[in-house]
Order: C-alpha cells, then sequence, then structure tokens
C-alpha cells in the first residue's frame, strides 16, 4: 500500500481565486477538514471511493480530496477536471499501528521490540515508497495529460481557511479538556519545531528556488 505524504485538492473544474469562489462548493473531503470548508461556506460530502469519478463527471460534486498522482492516476480524475492544488489540510500522513493495551503488556520484552522495530521499518517503507511512486505517477499523468493545472490557493483563501481552522480547535478545547492538552502540547511543539526547520528544510528548499 502506498500512502501520501502530502494530499492535494483535486477534481476542480473552475479554478478558485476568491474566498466567494468556494461558497456553495460541493466538495468530497471528509473529517476535520470538511468542517473548515463548511465554515467558508463550501459544501462537503464524503462519497464512496467508486462513486467519485461518476459524481464528479455528472456534477454531483464540484471537487474533490483524493491522495496523490499514485492513486489519482488510477482514478482517472484528471480526464475530466483540470485543476489541482496543493494540500492545506493535510501537508502529512503518518502510519498508525493499534494493539489492544492488555494484549501488549501481555507480550515479552523481546517481541515487543521486535514488534515496535517492524512497526518503523514498515512506516519508513510506505513513506519512501510513496515518494517514490508518487514522482514516478506525476511524472506519467503530467505527460499524458499536459492540460492539468497545478495551483495554490490564493492568501485571501488561505487566510480564511486558517481562520476557520483556528476557530474550530477553539472551540474543541472549550468543550473538551483532553482536546485542550493535546492542541496545547501541539502548539508548543510546532513552535519549537519550527525555528529549527525554517533555518534547515525551509531555508534549503527556498535556496534551490532562487
Amino acid at each position: 500500500m502506498v500512502i501520501p505524504i502530502f494530499k492535494w485538492v483535486v477534481g476542480l473544474k473552475k479554478e478558485i481565486k476568491t474566498v466567494d469562489d468556494l461558497k456553495g462548493l460541493k466538495m468530497r473531503i471528509p473529517g476535520f477538514a470538511g468542517e473548515v470548508l463548511a465554515k467558508v461556506g463550501a459544501k462537503p460530502t464524503n462519497i464512496a471511493p467508486g462513486e467519485l469519478y461518476t459524481s464528479l463527471e455528472r456534477g454531483t460534486i464540484d471537487a474533490l480530496e483524493w491522495v496523490g498522482p499514485a492513486f489519482d492516476l488510477r482514478m482517472g480524475f484528471q480526464k475530466i477536471a483540470p485543476y489541482y492544488y496543493t494540500a492545506w489540510h493535510e501537508p502529512g500522513s503518518e502510519t498508525q499501528f493499534l494493539v489492544n493495551k492488555k494484549v501488549w503488556e501481555s507480550l515479552p520484552a523481546d517481541l515487543q521490540i521486535i514488534l515496535e522495530t517492524s512497526f518503523r521499518v514498515a512506516a519508513f517503507d510506505m513513506y519512501t515508497q510513496a515518494l517514490h511512486e508518487n514522482a514516478n505517477s506525476w511524472s506519467k499523468m503530467s505527460s499524458e495529460y499536459p492540460n492539468i493545472k497545478i495551483r495554490s490557493f490564493p492568501p485571501e483563501v488561505i487566510n480564511a481557511l486558517k481562520t476557520a481552522n483556528a476557530e474550530l480547535l477553539q472551540q474543541q478545547a472549550a468543550n473538551d479538556a483532553l482536546a485542550k492538552e493535546i492542541l496545547d502540547s501541539q502548539a508548543s511543539y510546532l513552535v519549537k519545531m519550527r525555528e529549527w526547520t525554517n533555518i534547515s528544510l525551509q531555508a534549503y528548499l527556498n535556496d534551490q528556488t532562487d
């Protein structure tokens, strides 16, 4: 299985230039990201994967959030909608392994270590596989469908989404003590991590685009 490293918004038949362009937009996008879009006026919905192409083609939805080139190429969205937008809602993905706590604690220490190591290796393998497959698929997709247009949401749209996101998170924190603890911890860590990435990853990327 290939997991996405950076999800994108695909299937848009029109370009998004202002926040008003999001109002009434029928988009397949589940979860919290859908709540954010609803707050700025879009109409999020959840449709089974097997129905997405037909729904987009017939106008049941105007756009959809999917995975990345490695999966999109198979789905064929690029045949009917030209606009692909870089993601704002899921800049990274992770692989989760859930184990019953009582069962885990019943295992001997050596088996726990073996499982932990296997989890890490599987997660890393999927990460590198996703990068490779998405790069190859994008090369194929962009050459076979040169009319695909890659866009980023304008600052006005991004700011509106950020505001909606922050307001929804504040509501969650106000209504749930555990949610507040988690969100405060994430925010604190992000500040510390961002200081480093600004002078490492971001600085490197800036140098490559100059």
